[in-house]
């Protein structure tokens, strides 16, 4: 028969090896429900839709931006905060009522024109998420992106015998497919701009992909002025040649 010592080593055996097991099983049903599920797990139609929207070019010749469904809620810039398409035209419509953005005719390419594109991001973003600049920053923070964004077309100019073309700068946008990298509140800025009489949709795309079209076009001359290091990676030396103009802009800042 077996001895109390062992039927006592074995219920406590036994004890341990159902509380191990409750507690496997609590654990896995943390991770099947409050982990986060892929996105191609979660949506079995988001593939269908992300093929979608790279036919958005208009017959009109309108700017390639399409407008997201509305029925899902996708991430904006802070990667946590979603909205539906009528929080982004309340705050697309509060945002160019401050600015008078729309009154503008979208301007020509300036200082004063970039101004009013940069603090309509700003009080946009901010109608969307609050951020921590008040009123008075954010109309900072537009003067000076502004200002820098001059500058770097007046030192290409300048320096490099660059003329900036509309046209080129269209033709970038396109084969780039750079609003596909964009948050979807740009994206909405974007497309209602585009289906708004005048150049606020290609003002608007300046401001955001200027200094990266500017940057494309100097880069056979910077990569003859900053030789490649032997054992640079693509990445590497494509941020050194940004290091390289950029510093000239903020001395000219300064």
């Amino acid at each position: 028969m077996m001895s109390t010592r062992k039927k006592i080593y074995f219920l406590v055996g036994a004890v341990l090896l159902l509380a191990l097991t409750i507690l496997l099983s609590y654990f896995y049903s943390e991770d099947e429900f409050n982990q986060p599920v892929p996105a191609d797990l979660m949506d079995p139609d988001n593939g269908q839709e992300e093929d979608n929207q790279t036919d958005g070019e208009d017959t009109d010749g309108n700017m390639n931006v399409t407008e997201d469904d509305g029925e899902s809620d996708t991430p904006m810039d802070s990667g946590e905060l979603t909205a539906d398409d009528s929080e982004l035209e309340s705050a697309f419509e509060e945002a160019s009522s401050a600015t008078d953005l729309l009154n503008s005719g979208g301007g020509s390419p300036g200082e004063q024109t970039y101004y009013v594109h940069f603090r309509f991001a700003n009080e946009y973003m901010h109608n969307l998420d609050t951020s921590r600049m008040d009123e008075e920053e954010r109309r900072e923070d537009a003067q000076f992106k502004a200002q820098e964004l001059v500058l770097w077309t007046e030192l290409a100019e300048e320096n490099y015998d660059w003329t900036y073309s509309e046209e080129a700068f269209e033709r970038f946008i396109e084969q780039e497919n750079v609003w596909d990298e964009e948050s979807r509140p740009h994206r909405y800025a974007a497309f209602m701009l585009d289906h708004e009489e005048g150049d606020h949709a290609l003002r608007y795309s300046e401001t955001r992909f200027l200094q990266r079209f500017i940057l494309n076009e100097l880069r056979p001359e910077l990569e003859r002025e900053i030789p490649r290091n032997e054992d640079e990676d693509d990445e590497d030396y494509e941020y050194r040649l940004y290091r390289s103009f950029i510093q000239e802009v903020m001395e000219e800042l300064d």
